[in-house]
C-alpha cells in the first residue's frame, strides 16, 4: 500500500512539472566593426524615441486584431533605443562620407528619430516607420522626414524576426544618407 501511495505521489509530481522553456536573448547589432570615418563635420544621433511598449527588454509582436503581444521568453540583449542608436551611428559611418555620426558632441548637427513601429506582425511582415529630422542649431525651423519600410520573414522565429528588424535599420539608414545628399534639411558647414 505504501508503495502505491508512494508511486501515486511521484507520478503526481511528474505530471505537474513542467519545463521552462529557456529565455532567448537577441542583439541588434552586427558584430563589430571598425569605424574609419575621418570627416570633419560631425553630426550627433541625438536621440531615438519609441513608444513605450517597445522600450522594453521583450519583443513584441503584433496581431491582426491590433492587439501587442509580449514575447516572454524572447528578449533583447540591451537597451533596445540604445541598440537603434548604436547600429544607426555605425551603418552611417559606413556609407555617409562627408559627415561622422557620433552619440553625442557639442556645436554640431544633431540627427533625432523617431520611431513609432517596429515589430513583425504574425503574418510574417516586420515594420519599422517614423520620422527624423536634422538639426543644426537650437532655434533652426527643421523638417520632419517620415520613413516606413516593409520586410517579409524567410522563415519563422524570432531570430528572423530581430535579422529583419537590422535589414530595416539598413534601409533607414540608406534613406537617411540618400537625404543627406539631396541637402533634405542639411545646412551643416
Amino acid at each position: 500500500m505504501t508503495r502505491i501511495i508512494l508511486l501515486c505521489l511521484l507520478l503526481s509530481a511528474c505530471s505537474t512539472t513542467t519545463l521552462k522553456p529557456q529565455t532567448k536573448y537577441y542583439l541588434l547589432d552586427s558584430l563589430p566593426a571598425s569605424e574609419s570615418n575621418d570627416a570633419k563635420r560631425i553630426v550627433a544621433i541625438n536621440s531615438v524615441s519609441m513608444p513605450g511598449y517597445l522600450d522594453q527588454s521583450n519583443l513584441v509582436m503584433r496581431q491582426a486584431d491590433q492587439q501587442i503581444i509580449i514575447a516572454n521568453d524572447h528578449r533583447w540583449a540591451g537597451n533596445l533605443r540604445d541598440s537603434v542608436r548604436r547600429v544607426l551611428r555605425v551603418e552611417l559611418n559606413r556609407i555617409v562620407r562627408d559627415f561622422r555620426f557620433e552619440e553625442a558632441c557639442k556645436n554640431c548637427g544633431a540627427l533625432t528619430i523617431t520611431i513609432r513601429h517596429f515589430y513583425p506582425t504574425e503574418s510574417g511582415e516586420v515594420f519599422l516607420a517614423g520620422s527624423y529630422s536634422l538639426i543644426q542649431e537650437p532655434k533652426q525651423a527643421t523638417q520632419q522626414v517620415p520613413f516606413s519600410f516593409r520586410g517579409n520573414m524567410r522563415e519563422a522565429g524570432y531570430g528572423e524576426v530581430v535579422n529583419q528588424m537590422r535589414l530595416l535599420l539598413l534601409e533607414l539608414s540608406q534613406h537617411i544618407r540618400r537625404n543627406f545628399e539631396v541637402g533634405v534639411g542639411v545646412t551643416i558647414d
